[in-house]
């Protein structure tokens, strides 16, 4: 996914994205191709499942830092990786500079033991836009509390699965999507329609 194409789906409403200078990431280590998405497109400030990204802040450019700024307690091992983000327990998401910029979701609970999350930035967007077309289609379809009964079909699950495969094939096989699919899959498992007197 481009950065114009990203940025045109995902600015839709009241949705941002957060773009930073090229000088502070590329002094980072990052590719051309990273450097690029985030100058022209960024991330946006809170995506669907509970993460967070750059905050919207004069000071944003300056809150993509290297991990070990952040955390000075890592060691040396630590130091390519370039803090994006974190989740909704406070896990750190990070660019790999020493891996082609994949992006990585790291376990504080497991001496910050990384987890792969996507190939690439371009590939995390593409992944977020089809994660948040998701939850706006089953809402729409199926009420306001649709996302959080698990109230959605095969049919919704399978394109969701489907559009993450197509931006990054590996991010079914391991790591953060694939964990979160198969909860998704096992709260629909679990889903009991509400009782016809509940709405009443």
């Amino acid at each position: 996914m481009t950065a114009a194409e990203f940025k045109q789906n995902w600015t839709k409403g009241e949705f941002v994205t957060v773009p930073l200078p090229r000088e502070r990431t590329r002094a980072l280590g990052l590719s051309a191709p990273t450097v690029e998405f985030l100058a022209e497109s960024g991330l946006p400030e809170d995506a669907a499942p509970l993460l967070n990204f750059i905050a919207d802040t004069p000071a944003a450019a300056e809150e993509t830092i290297p991990l070990r700024e952040q955390l000075n307690f890592l060691g040396p091992a630590f130091d390519p990786y370039v803090l994006i983000g974190s989740d909704g327990d406070g896990n750190p998401i990070v660019i790999d500079s020493a891996h082609q910029d994949r992006v990585d979701w790291l376990d504080h609970e497991d001496q910050f033991r990384a987890h792969y999350m996507n190939a690439s930035v371009m590939a995390l967007a593409a992944c977020l836009l089809a994660y948040r077309t998701f939850i706006e289609t089953i809402i729409a379809e199926n009420g306001e509390d649709a996302y959080l009964d698990a109230h959605f079909s095969d049919a919704h699950f399978n394109t969701l699965k489907s559009q993450i495969q197509q931006a990054d094939s590996l991010a079914l096989q391991q790591g953060f999507w694939k964990e979160e699919l198969e909860t998704l899959h096992a709260n629909r498992l679990a889903y009991r329609p509400k009782p016809w007197w509940k709405f009443w």
